[in-house]
């Protein structure tokens, strides 16, 4: 098969160009070596990038392009296009004539664009070295050197944003700990996708890193099995009208990947949590049979724990600080909704169901009890719409004596 050079975009042109002159034989471009329309091809492929990367002799990084066809090679305007700066020559106290260049003072600084795609967020993680085409100069990474083709080598800290080529939660690279994947799920859930069903699929390779020795358990749709119940309690950071995309994603509510606004995992008020929940059963739907990683059509989880029906104003939905009620109680709690709006009833009241997923060891008057808020289905099975946090002592005061909250101790599935 024979692919006409002058028929590629410009960035592949250049790659292949860069390639050449490096004297590489082969080049990997996903583009052409994943078949596109072919979804079990697709699947299998986003499976094995971690090894794609980790054996690839360089990783070509075209930062500077904002689209395929833009290339990278190309001259750079290191002070932006709409600069128009001018040099002007000036005679120091030396005597000697030396050039300034006048510019703006306010301007957009170039765009690193590779580094807030979501795509080539494993690329850099997985990446043994990478020379990569920034908008200000050509920056070189490798294990254990960073450099650039500025006079001098070097740039400053702030071209460096955006840049690092492993995430935090990857640095130890002979561990794979769940806190160190919440910190990778944090980083990657800010990245930018075209398509919001990409969520899985970009960061599989990432994902099989961390379960290949085995130790964190099952895959479940971004969330490792060992890590209940404390996995389920991500936060949307920011919050939006359409924090979620709705009918046409591909995971489930209780997984981050629902969502296309970046998520945290916030474990500083949970010092020492204890589980209050227990995994009964699961059921997870992929898209490709025996794509564990990859894009995930549905998925249902059975917990068994202490669940409370609870209603607030929907005129609280702009505030985090929100007050709980159910006949003649009323519990003051913290909730993070995955997005700034919520169904409610017609009456301005929106009902729910609190799932307590764990406490903190701290006594009652200091203790943090933290679980999911449901929207329940016509079906009975349940929808995740945010987390909430309660201090344990007016949680005790509500749950003792007469009018206190009902609360009972069932299993819930939640989709």
């Amino acid at each position: 098969m024979r692919i006409d050079f002058q028929s590629l975009p410009k960035t592949i042109q250049d790659a292949v160009i860069v390639t050449e002159k490096l004297g590489i034989q082969y080049l990997w471009i996903d583009a052409f070596c994943i078949i596109q329309d072919d979804e079990t091809d697709k699947a299998r492929e986003i499976d094995c990038m971690r090894y794609v990367y980790e054996n690839a002799e360089i990783t070509i990084a075209a930062s500077r392009a904002a689209r395929v066809c833009e290339g990278f090679l190309q001259d750079l305007e290191p002070y932006g296009r709409e600069s128009s700066p001018f040099e002007m020559r000036y005679r120091d106290l030396t005597g000697q004539i030396n050039p300034v260049v006048i510019v703006r003072k306010w301007m957009d600084p170039p765009l690193n664009y590779l580094s807030e795609r979501a795509w080539a967020f494993q690329e850099r993680s997985f990446s043994h070295r990478i020379l990569d085409y920034g908008s200000r100069c050509v920056h070189w990474h490798c294990r254990t050197h960073m450099d650039c083709d500025r006079q001098g080598g070097k740039c400053d800290v702030e071209q460096h944003d955006g840049l690092p080529w492993i995430p935090s939660g990857l640095r130890d690279r002979g561990t794979s700990t769940v806190d160190g994947w919440h910190r990778v799920v944090h980083e990657f859930s800010g990245k930018l996708l075209s398509n919001t069903q990409d969520r899985l699929p970009a960061i599989a390779g990432i994902a099989e890193h961390f379960g290949s020795p085995g130790r964190l358990g099952k895959y479940l749709a971004g969330i490792w099995q060992s890590s209940f119940p404390r996995g389920l309690l991500w936060r949307v950071s920011s919050p939006t009208k359409s924090s979620r995309p709705g009918s046409s994603t591909l995971a489930p509510s209780w997984s981050w990947a629902y969502t296309a606004e970046t998520v945290s995992y916030d474990y500083h008020e949970y010092s020492i949590p204890l589980p209050r929940a227990k995994l009964i059963r699961y059921s997870i739907n992929r898209q490709v049979e025996g794509a564990t990683y990859g894009r995930v059509v549905a998925g249902d989880l059975t917990l068994r724990g202490f669940i409370a029906q609870v209603s607030w104003s929907e005129k609280e939905i702009h505030s985090r600080d929100f007050e709980f009620t159910q006949e003649s109680s009323t519990i003051p709690a913290k909730i993070y909704l995955d997005v700034i709006t919520g169904p409610g009833n017609g009456t301005g009241k929106i009902c729910a169901y609190l799932l307590i997923l764990l406490s903190t060891e701290e006594e009652w008057d200091d203790g943090v009890i933290a679980g999911l808020v449901l929207q329940k289905r016509p079906d009975h099975k349940y929808l995740r719409i945010g987390v909430f946090e309660i201090r344990k002592k007016w949680w005790a005061n509500h749950c003792r004596g007469p009018g206190s909250l009902e609360r009972s101790r069932g299993e819930v599935t939640i989709a």
